[in-house]
């Protein structure tokens, strides 16, 4: 069984080949187009064809409810008219799921309670976005959803005006990261993640000067 994974997220495009169970090709965008966070395809999908992996059992595509937040599925279906395929599915991105069980299977454990705070996760299908969730991660069984906080998805401009109005002390964990992101110069929406995998990338150096000792700061902390 020869599977590929696209996730069609806002930023960071990456491509994955599951081949009977073992993970046999993994490529980001961003190592080969030298472009932090690129969402494109272009250089992955190009390397594909360069090793020869032209035909799938399946092609998995996971992509947010909303098409035109990011690349939609049929511009995701023409960059990969050259390949063939057996089936094609089209799931809904769960991100948070998809943090976990990234920790999860490089812990070492069977069975792991795992909390993830990415602040601003999957756009869910109620037009909501996951902010906190945990889940029961087994290794024989499926997972088990314990909590989750999710909250309106809004613009930039609005979590922007969101994070300037709330009191910080009523800001659940994944706020304070999504609203931490912001005081580094990336939007709230998206920012944490950034900061979260933040590299040292020469057109990024500027966003790591943070006034820490800032009396607002400490008053946060």
């Amino acid at each position: 069984m020869k599977i590929l994974s696209i996730p069609t997220l806002a930023h960071d495009a990456s491509i994955c080949i599951l081949e009977n169970g073992i993970i046999t090709f993994y490529k980001m965008e961003e190592r080969y187009s030298r472009k932090k966070h690129d969402l494109r395809f272009d250089c992955i999908l190009e390397l594909l064809s360069q090793e020869n992996h032209k035909h799938f059992d399946k092609i998995i595509i996971s992509s947010h409810f909303l098409d035109d937040y990011t690349y939609s599925i049929e511009k995701i279906k023409n960059k990969i008219k050259n390949l063939s395929y057996d089936e094609l599915i089209i799931e809904s991105e769960i991100h948070h799921l998809y943090h976990a069980y990234c920790g999860f299977y490089n812990s070492g454990y069977e069975e792991a309670i795992c909390f993830s705070v990415d602040a601003s996760g999957a756009i869910l299908s109620n037009g909501e976005i996951e902010i906190e969730t945990v889940y029961c991660l087994n290794k024989n069984s499926k997972e088990t959803q314990l909590y989750q906080i999710t909250r309106e998805f809004n613009t930039k401009e609005k979590e922007k005006e969101y994070y300037a109005k709330i009191d910080w002390k009523k800001l659940s964990v994944g706020e304070k990261f999504c609203a931490t992101s912001a005081d580094f110069g990336y939007n709230p929406i998206d920012g944490a993640g950034k900061v979260m995998g933040l590299a040292q990338y020469k057109n990024h150096k500027n966003k790591l000067q943070h006034p820490y000792n800032t009396k607002e700061w400490k008053q946060r902390c």
